[in-house]
């Protein structure tokens, strides 16, 4: 019995990196959006020095900086940019305060809260209780200063009990808007 050889190969290459794109991806790839109004009373270092040792700001405002939530900004005006800031903190506050509204009236509660995804919880994030909100229906009537909730909407009285929120907030009119 005769054995043929085996073919053998070889592989010769060169690997060339572009450095100016390595670069310029690293740029990209590591900047992150970090808003403040005090820029004329400290430098650049000793605000992301502050920024990092802030453990909650970054759960706390990572809404802002998910495009998801916060899209690109299109206001050219200082003014209108520290404005619209100020709008998405109150947000934050109120998203905030409600969460915790939610988990301190939990305390007192012996059934959990059944969260969005069927989970069960004494303590609901202010996601999921946003989520429980997002469907929720308003029709209008034949009186156009009344509304109200159609009859196979399954309102989360539980919950608006638990943020302390009247259901009636959903059909309120006013009358000269």
């Amino acid at each position: 019995m005769t054995t043929t050889p085996s073919p053998c190969y070889l592989l010769q290459f060169e690997i060339l990196t572009d450095e100016a794109a390595i670069v310029k991806e690293k740029e990209r790839r590591s900047c992150f959006v970090l808003i403040t109004n005090i820029l004329d009373q400290y430098s650049d270092r000793e605000i992301l020095k502050e920024y990092k040792e802030q453990s909650s700001v970054e759960t706390s405002f990572k809404f802002i900086k998910d495009p998801f939530y916060v899209g690109a900004v299109y206001l050219k005006k200082k003014g209108r940019v520290k404005a619209l800031t100020y709008v998405i903190l109150i947000a934050l506050l109120l998203f905030h305060l409600m969460e915790r509204r939610v988990r301190e009236a939990m305390k007192q509660e012996t059934e959990p809260l059944l969260i969005p995804g069927k989970k069960k919880t004494f303590k609901p994030t202010g996601k999921k209780i946003l989520q429980s909100l997002e469907n929720m229906i308003v029709v209008t009537t034949p009186d156009p200063l009344r509304r109200e909730f159609p009859r196979n909407l399954k309102v989360p009285e539980r919950l608006f009990r638990l943020a302390s929120i009247e259901p009636e907030v959903y059909l309120q009119v006013r009358e000269n808007p």
